[in-house]
């Protein structure tokens, strides 16, 4: 009785909850902690049972557990939802310990619980802000992702289209210079808040970044897309009255539209030609553009003539130039494909790549163009011309591995064209084949340097950085056209730079447009860059890289400015 009237007295003075009840369940005590947590005082609690603070959150086979557990003569312990006699809801760390007699039998039930809600609504916002924006609310660009993915797999089982917005706002940079960050956030939160009232509860809208909303749209047909693109359009461009100081803002916005399956057939794809469209309906002043492709006829004409296209000359490579941002030299030059169609014209690889990829005739161009690459860099070598040459091999491609023989084979008779190969490959392709890394590690280990391409834009950058250290990381062209617009953009940049800093290798910036955005990354300590300020994608030929225009293009520095923006 002494060592009862210890305990007791110990109990008092706790601060987390004490309950103490009898073989049946009825409470016989509680401490001050429990009167101040659940609001029920000892005179109301003593006597009656613990169900009274009982949430109804957790199901019967949970207390079933519980009994059965502490009959047994074991301690429970478990998270528990519970409800005070306000009818607030709490979160509480409970151990219920049996007290046993001489014959091993419980006759008293101590119950010990802590309030744990404040931690439990910290880890819930730490789950909410892996996969949400935290300025707006919405989906991020990882959380969309990865809720497109299971869209994309749902409807190419059941047959049914899904549809992309591409969301960009013409106007946002002046607003955030004219009237401050601060006032550009309150802006975006509300042309957030204006698209989500646009689309349905099973649609998604995601901030995929800096003022660029992604919309997806499952079972909706590209006309469908349409007609909500053009709704949202009409609400962004409504006039918005973000703050009393300020007077009222306009937002012009810029939305492009592109489906599964018509127009790609992956999410990564359908987003890009999301992206592409929205940015020809602002170079158009269009407001609403769907993505240029083929017609249904067009793409089986092209289906049928792409096996031949190789053996019949009409694939050719065109040439980009890298800079280096320190010396501005020329340094590296990345091989582009174009498709010469005879009926079409010139095709662009983002209009037959995938194509190429469903039928397996990617493998023959990827070793192709390895090849082409490779002899010209003998070319270049023989003429005293000492540039790199990178070339794109698709996940396909990497993952069939036969690439790496043909590799053997040059190294073997041209051990010196290695030394100036790069070899270009998107992250998100790696993520999802792991017969690609594969090839990608014995292809480094035979001196080729491997570039990683669109990185950031994917979800598993940096622990594939571990895995394949590349020698170039190349900063999407999203980001760069960010620098002097979006803060973010500015940061993840820098992030990234440093980033490489740490691993030993080489940051490329895409898509540099603007002498401002060149000086800025070479400021930014950036080792190179790439986009139509500095080169647009030329042939051979335009290059001067015919025998006899040795002097034309050796130490060949940037060139000036291309006139306006285009995207490849």
């Amino acid at each position: 009785m002494r060592f009862q009237l210890d305990a007791f007295t110990l109990f008092q003075y706790l601060p987390d909850r004490v309950t103490v009840t009898d073989r049946d369940g009825v409470i016989l005590y509680v401490n001050p902690a429990f009167e101040e947590m659940t609001g029920y005082s000892a005179a109301e609690a003593v006597g009656s049972k613990p169900s009274i603070v009982k949430s109804g959150y957790h199901p019967p086979q949970f207390y079933q557990e519980l009994w059965e557990t502490i009959l047994a003569g074991r301690p429970f312990r478990a998270e528990v939802m519970n409800r005070k006699k306000s009818g607030e809801l709490y979160y509480e760390d409970q151990l219920i310990v049996p007290i046993l007699d001489e014959q091993e039998q419980p006759v008293l039930f101590i119950s010990f619980s802590r309030d744990i809600t404040h931690r439990k609504a910290l880890d819930a916002r730490v789950r909410f802000l892996v996969d949400h924006d935290p300025l707006t609310g919405q989906l991020n660009r990882r959380g969309l992702l990865s809720w497109s993915e299971r869209v994309f797999r749902e409807a190419r089982a059941a047959g049914r289209p899904v549809s992309v917005l591409f969301i960009d706002f013409d106007n946002f940079r002046t607003i955030n210079e004219g009237y401050g960050h601060q006032l550009g956030d309150r802006v975006l939160i509300t042309a957030s808040q204006r698209i989500q009232a646009c689309i349905g509860q099973d649609d998604a809208c995601g901030r995929w970044g800096g003022d660029e909303f992604v919309v997806v749209l499952p079972g909706t047909s590209p006309g469908g897309a349409e007609v909500t693109a053009r709704t949202i359009q009409s609400r962004l461009e409504e006039p918005a009255e973000v703050h009393p100081a300020v007077p009222t803002v306009y937002l012009r916005a810029s939305i492009g539209v592109a489906a599964f399956p018509d127009d790609g057939q992956s999410v990564e794809e359908v987003i890009r030609l999301a992206e592409r469209a929205m940015f020809a309906a602002k170079e158009r002043a269009q407001g609403v553009r769907r993505v240029d492709r083929p017609s249904t006829l067009e793409r089986t004409r092209l289906l049928v003539d792409l096996p031949n296209a190789l053996q019949q000359g009409q694939i050719e490579l065109h040439y980009q130039p890298t800079l280096d941002l320190r010396s501005r030299r020329v340094i590296r030059y990345e091989a582009l494909m174009r498709w010469r169609h005879p009926q079409f014209g010139m095709i662009l690889p983002g209009e037959f790549i995938a194509l190429a990829e469903e039928t397996r005739d990617i493998i023959a161009i990827d070793h192709w163009v390895l090849q082409k690459a490779v002899d010209d860099i003998l070319s270049l070598i023989e003429n005293h011309l000492a540039y790199d040459i990178a070339v794109n091999l698709s996940a396909r491609t990497l993952g069939e591995g036969s690439i790496v023989g043909l590799v053997e084979e040059i190294a073997a008779a041209s051990p010196e064209a290695l030394t100036r190969l790069v070899v270009e490959v998107t992250e998100s392709s790696l993520v999802r084949m792991d017969a690609a890394r594969h090839s990608l590690e014995s292809l480094r280990r035979l001196g080729v340097r491997v570039a990683l391409d669109d990185f950031g834009t994917g979800y598993s950058s940096m622990a594939y950085l571990e895995e394949i250290p590349a020698d170039i990381i190349k900063i999407d062209r999203r980001f760069t056209s960010g620098i002097g617009v979006r803060r973010g953009s500015e940061a993840i940049i820098r992030a990234i730079i440093a980033l490489c800093r740490e691993f030993g290798c080489r940051a490329l910036a895409e898509g540099i447009e603007t002498q401002d955005q060149l000086e800025w990354l070479t400021a930014a300590g950036c080792h190179e860059g790439q986009g139509y300020w500095i080169g647009m994608p030329s042939s051979k030929k335009d290059l001067g890289w015919a025998s006899g225009s040795r002097e034309k293009e050796r130490g060949r520095k940037a060139p000036l400015p291309a006139p306006k923006r285009t995207v490849l």
